[in-house]
This record gives structure tokens, C-alpha cells and sequence, in this order.
């Protein structure tokens, strides 16, 4: 697949052919910002690609500035997930700051929306849950992308599956934030349309800014056009901090298909408010589990394609590809006559050359002639020894064990959170995380087989419920005996016993009655005015009635009475409804008028230029 982040240098740029940091070595322009440029470069000793991000940044060594980007670089190196770009290196020379990074070869989502137009749902479930999982891993270690956008996100091929996603330069942006308390004034960096309201007046950003891309982010992919445009990026920056998002329902097609908790899962992404966004990326993958089927997380099977000499290729040099191909038919041809020279057929017997019949070499005194008998007769014996050999049964080799595959971290933490939900005996989560795990890892043959045996269960209890109830057995035949003839003991003499005294004990409290809480959404849980907590809970209340109230944001409250008894109710599950939309977003951004619109909208903003696809 050819890359698309490239852009072709305009001239003979000062730096290609320079060494940073003594091993990498500057191929190529990959792209030019006014904070960041970025360059393919080759490692010299261990001929990797990779890509080398120079930040405009003149810190010197010693500064909190130094020593804040040392600590967040080596924090970035060490997160590694399937999903995200790794860091591979990072220093400080010669007044330059730079950063090594995985090389990746693909296409932006950007490009790949632009040529679909839009996507439906099936392509945008996969897509969307991976992204989710590349930030959520992030977003646990703490750590914000802070320049999230669709040309961030890369599709490529791996493992035999398309649209398998790689974010990009995760975390490089927070590089160039200086440290707390500093007096300098690092100017806004990243894509006007992707902004959240308190970036855009510098107002302190965490994982809730990511969310906020997020939406803007699903919004393009199940639409095909932004939340926001304008005339100039002033004009949308200022839209994001004071004006609504049209609604997605109206800017989908009739036949969308699109379920409306989606829908409202982007909205609530959107929120001006961070307060009333999802806490993180885990959290909107939580919900999405619950908007759309698990079986639509798995990704697509690749399709074959021919492999192309002319394909452009930046991490080799020109015509490397025409030599690796020849080298691998080269191998194949190799392959094939030795494993056509393996079959098992008798070995012919070795005749004397041809050449020494018609041409024998002169001999002194003709005494020479017996040595070529000689060598014949061996000829033939050694010929008949290796016939005898390969009619000889082969003994097979013991087999060899398939080594044990170790799973990734993420997959291990899918699996943690599938068994969770099945020791809870709540099936279908647990089916559905599993299904999750296979995005990711589809040879993982434990998360294979529990979703087998998750299947089969709840196939067998649907089948169950759906059984009629079993017929009343027939009465049985009852055998009349005849009566027995009964004997009257003579009467006995009663002699009656004073009464006893009886000490009454006071009345025992009835015990506890547990009884479980769950909700979809996740709510807040009040019993009888007093909140216990957020569902799935588990409660001992005393036998008698309880009001419960699940409140939950966005959602009407659920109200309800349970009579608690031993024998009765164990468990309270309700669905809370969606409150009105409109009233809801009227609240929401009546919250955030904290937030003041003309507060840094003006000042020190930064555009980056977008890369091509964009």
C-alpha cells in the first residue's frame, strides 16, 4: 500500500545526508511544520527505517524544560500497544530536540473517508474500536495525544486483516508544551477542526480533549463532513467554543442504519463542557458495547493484491524492489526443485559416463582397464545400497510442540475484563469482550474458546426458555387396603403436669437480604434518598419496601419500589431512558458558560499545516 504521509522536498534540503543522534541517518522529507519536521531516516548500523521528528525547541541542558521532555520522551518509549506508533529513541544535540519513531507505511483515514465518502457501519465499527483502544491504553498510563485527527490515524495491512489502525505521533505534541509554572508561552498546536473548546483558550486539556476529537472524529467518518466548518480556521475555532454541532441524525442519510446511542455517544463526545464528555477513550468503548453487535468489531479479511515493482516504497532504496523480487523467485524456484528432488523414488543405477566409452584415455601397456570395472562394480553396489535404503520405511521425527504464544498486555487485559464478566455470570458482556480481544489477536485460542463455549451456553439457555412447559404427569392409580382391624388399648391414667413457665425471648431482627443493582447506562445508585454507589452493585438491604433512584447523565431518572423479602426479588436491572436531547444540550453548554468564548480565541494560535489526505 503506498504511503501517503509523503510529501516530496522542494529542493536540495541542508539536512538530508546528516546524522542525528550518531546513528540515524536523513533520507528524505516527510513533512514540514512550524514546530515539527519530519524526515525518513535509516539507522546505520541496524538498517532500520524510521522517522525522525526534529522539534523546534532550543532548551538547554539542565533547564526544567530539558528535564520535563527527557522524563515525558522515556514515558512515550515505554508504551507499547498494537495500535500506537512506537518511539523508539530520543535526544538533544547541537540545539536540536528530536524524536525516532516507528516508520509506518499506509493510508491516513483521512484519505480513506475522503475516497468513500462516508462509511458505513460495518466499516466504521472496526475502525473506531481500535482507535478507542489506542488511546484508552494511552489514557490509562496518563498520557494525552493532544493532536488527534484524522491524519493520525493510519490503515494499514497486518496479520492478513485491512484497516488495521496505527496512531501517529501520540504524545509528540506534549513535548512541546514547557513545564508548570514556566513564564514561557508555548502558542496552540494542532488542526483547527479537531480542537476542544478549553484548548482553544488555553485552558488546561487532559483525556477529555482527546474525547472531544474523538467525536469530531466519528462524526466525519459516519457523515463524510465535519461538526464544524467555516470560512477560515478562525471561523471554526470559534464555532467549536460557541456554536452547536448540526445534528448527526440530520446529516446521515435516511437509511443510515445507525443506532440512535451512537449517535448520542458522539453528541455527548462533543459537549462543550469536559465535565459532561465520557472521563476517557475506555469509557466510550464501554458504551459502544452496548450501541452495536460484537460480531461488527472484527476486522475485514484483505483482499490479495499483485505485488507491484514500481510501487513506491520509502523505506528502501530505487530499484530495491526489483531485486527483492527477483531474489524471491529465485528462492521459489529453489524451493520447488528441492522439493521435487525429495520425493520418495528408487535411485537408478549409476552407469559409467558416456564420454569414457567413447573417448578412453590412452593406457601404458593396457593394464588400466580393469580400474574401470572396478569403479563400475562399485558403482552398482552403491546404487542398489540407496535403493535398498529409500524402500526402507522412514521413521517420522517426534513432533515438534507449537510454542506457546504469549499475549499481548492488551489482549491479557481484554481477557482479565471477559473473565470478570463471566464469573459475574453476565454472559453476553462477556461474549462481547471477548469478541474485542480477536480484534486485535485473532489466533488467540483462548479467547477463541471461551466464545465458543459462550455461544453454545447461551444458545442452550434461549433454547430452554423457549421450551413449553412440561405436561402435568398423570394421576396415579391409588390401591384401596383394606381397613385394618384395630385393637383400643385400655385407657391410661393421664396425670397431669403443672404448667411451665415460659420465658419469651425478644424479637429477632430480620436478616439482611442481598439483592444486585445494574443499569445500562452505568448510574448512580440512591436507596431510600442515600446514594450507595455506581452499578453493577451489590447490596444487603432489611426485608420491607425501598425506593431505588438510578440517575445517570443525560438520562431520566429511573424511579422504582421493591419490596425486599427473602423469597422475593434478588436482583433490580432497569434501562435508563435518553432525556430530550434538545434539554439536555440546552443544560450541557448553559454548564459551560464558564468558559468564556472571547478568553484566548485571539491570541497566540497555531495552525499546523495539514498533511496531504487531509
Amino acid at each position: 500500500m503506498p504511503v501517503k504521509r509523503s510529501i516530496p522536498a522542494s529542493g536540495t534540503d541542508a539536512l538530508i545526508g546528516q546524522t542525528i543522534g550518531s546513528h540515524y541517518t536523513l533520507q528524505r522529507v516527510l513533512e514540514r511544520g512550524p514546530r515539527v519536521q519530519a524526515f525518513i531516516a535509516t539507522h546505520r548500523t541496524m538498517h532500520r527505517t524510521v522517522v525522525i521528528q526534529l522539534l523546534a525547541a532550543s532548551w538547554a541542558d539542565g533547564s526544567p524544560a530539558a528535564a520535563r521532555f527527557d522524563e515525558q520522551a522515556k514515558a512515550l518509549a515505554t508504551l507499547e500497544h498494537p495500535n500506537i506508533a512506537a518511539v523508539h529513541d530520543h535526544g538533544r544535540e547541537s540545539g536540536r530536540v528530536w524524536v525516532a519513531v516507528e516508520f509506518v507505511e499506509g493510508e491516513t483515514l483521512a484519505e480513506y473517508v475522503r475516497q468513500m465518502g462516508r462509511l458505513q457501519l460495518e466499516a466504521f465499527v472496526p475502525i473506531a474500536a481500535q482507535v478507542l483502544k489506542g488511546l484508552g491504553g494511552a489514557h490509562v498510563r496518563r498520557i494525552v495525544h493532544g493532536d488527534f485527527n484524522a491524519n493520525q490515524v493510519m490503515l494499514v495491512e497486518e496479520q492478513g486483516r485491512a484497516n488495521y489502525v496505527k496512531l501517529l505521533d501520540l504524545g509528540i505534541s506534549t513535548l512541546l508544551q514547557p513545564p508548570d509554572g514556566s513564564d514561557e508561552d508555548a502558542p496552540m498546536v494542532g488542526e483547527p477542526a479537531y480542537l476542544a473548546p478549553e484548548v482553544i483558550m488555553n485552558k488546561p486539556a487532559d483525556a477529555r480533549s482527546d474525547v472531544y476529537a474523538v467525536g469530531v472524529l466519528f462524526y466525519h467518518m459516519l457523515s463524510g463532513r465535519l461538526p464544524f466548518e467555516g470560512d477560515s480556521p478562525r471561523d471554526v475555532l470559534h464555532k467549536h467554543v460557541n456554536a452547536k454541532p448540526v445534528p448527526l441524525e440530520t446529516a446521515l442519510p435516511p437509511d443510515h442504519g445507525v443506532p440512535d446511542e451512537l449517535i448520542h455517544l458522539i453528541h455527548d463526545c462533543l459537549a462543550k463542557n469536559p465535565d459532561n464528555r465520557p472521563n476517557d477513550a475506555n469509557e466510550i468503548v464501554e458504551r459502544m458495547i452496548d450501541c452495536v453487535p460484537a460480531a461488527m468489531f472484527r476486522l475485514p479479511v484483505a483482499a490479495p493484491r499483485a505485488r507491484s515493482a514500481a510501487k513506491e516504497n520509502l523505506s528502501r532504496g530505487p530499484g530495491a524492489g526489483d531485486v527483492e523480487a527477483a531474489q524471491d523467485r529465485a528462492r521459489s524456484a529453489t524451493l520447488a526443485a528441492a522439493v521435487e528432488a525429495s520425493g520418495s523414488r528408487p535411485i537408478p543405477v549409476i552407469e559409467p559416463h558416456p564420454a569414457a566409452e567413447a573417448h578412453p584415455e590412452p593406457s601404458s601397456g593396457g593394464g588400466s582397464g580393469w580400474i574401470f570395472a572396478l569403479l563400475a562394480i562399485v558403482g552398482v553396489g552403491v546404487g542398489v545400497y540407496f535403493y535398498l535404503e529409500s524402500q526402507k520405511q522412514p521413521i517420522a521425527p517426534p513432533p515438534i510442540a507449537a510454542p506457546q504464544e504469549v499475549p499481548s498486555p492488551q489482549s491479557a487485559a481484554g481477557l482479565a475484563k471477559a473473565q470478570e464478566f463471566e464469573e459475574a455470570g453476565k454472559l453476553q458482556e462477556a461474549l462481547a469482550a471477548y469478541e474485542v480481544v480477536l480484534v486485535t489477536d485473532p489466533n488467540n485460542a483462548q479467547a477463541k474458546e471461551r466464545q465458543a463455549a459462550l455461544k453454545a451456553m447461551l444458545q442452550e439457555a434461549d433454547a430452554k426458555a423457549q421450551q413449553p412447559p412440561p405436561d402435568e404427569p398423570p394421576p396415579e392409580t391409588k390401591v384401596e387396603t383394606p381397613p385394618e382391624t384395630k385393637v383400643e388399648p385400655p385407657p391410661e391414667t393421664k396425670v397431669e403436669t403443672p404448667p411451665e413457665t415460659k420465658v419469651e425471648t425478644p424479637p429477632q431482627p430480620p436478616a439482611p437480604v442481598a439483592i444486585q443493582v445494574e443499569a445500562t447506562p452505568k448510574a448512580e445508585v440512591f436507596v431510600d434518598g442515600v446514594s450507595k454507589g455506581k452499578t453493577p452493585l451489590a447490596l444487603e438491604l432489611p426485608p420491607g419496601p425501598h425506593q431505588f433512584e438510578l440517575k445517570a447523565k443525560g438520562f431520566d431518572t429511573h424511579v422504582e419500589t421493591l419490596e425486599v423479602a427473602a423469597e422475593g426479588q434478588k436482583a433490580l436491572k432497569a434501562k435508563l431512558k435518553r432525556s430530550d436531547r434538545k434539554s439536555f444540550r440546552d443544560e450541557e453548554n448553559a454548564a459551560s458558560e464558564e468558559l468564556d468564548p472571547e478568553e484566548g480565541v485571539g491570541t497566540n494560535i497555531e495552525i499546523t499545516r495539514p498533511k496531504k489526505g487531509g
